[in-house]
């Protein structure tokens, strides 16, 4: 257990202080994972106005399994999303991105509902959730 300094004061002649610090030992531990040093978790931005438009309208147990799923990619890093099996993360052919982003990607929430997303640096900007998987591409 890591000890804290004190700090301990000592009152002088004519309102002076005396300070004197304990002296702190620290063990540093090398890193578990060398991964950690190197690549950071994935970010999720969330901020995407159709994204809570319908993230909201899902069924409430739908959405706490999208939630979920958010926090499984929240300690993922993007090598491991890209390889993830159960997210199924694939490029979206039919369909070009906007805002300078040349591609938009598709990825699994749940079994029923998937995500449209991009990547943005080391975060995941969502902008769709569907809970049917052909209206996630615009197909009926």
């Amino acid at each position: 257990m890591k000890k804290k300094p004190s700090i301990v004061s000592k009152k002088l002649s004519h309102g002076q202080q005396k300070t004197q610090q304990s002296r702190l030992t620290l063990t540093i531990f090398p890193p578990l994972k060398t991964q950690a040093l190197t690549e950071k978790h994935v970010q999720l931005d969330l901020n995407n106005a159709e994204f809570q438009r319908t993230w909201i309208a899902l069924e409430s147990d739908e959405a706490e399994r999208v939630r979920s799923t958010f926090k499984k990619i929240l300690k993922l890093t993007w090598p491991e999303v890209y390889k993830d099996k159960g997210l199924h993360w694939e490029k979206i052919q039919s369909i070009t991105g906007s805002q300078g982003h040349e591609s938009l990607y598709s990825f699994r929430l749940t079994k029923s509902a998937r995500g449209i997303g991009f990547r943005h640096g080391n975060h995941l900007c969502i902008l769709l959730v569907s809970a049917d998987h052909d209206g996630a591409y615009g197909k009926k």
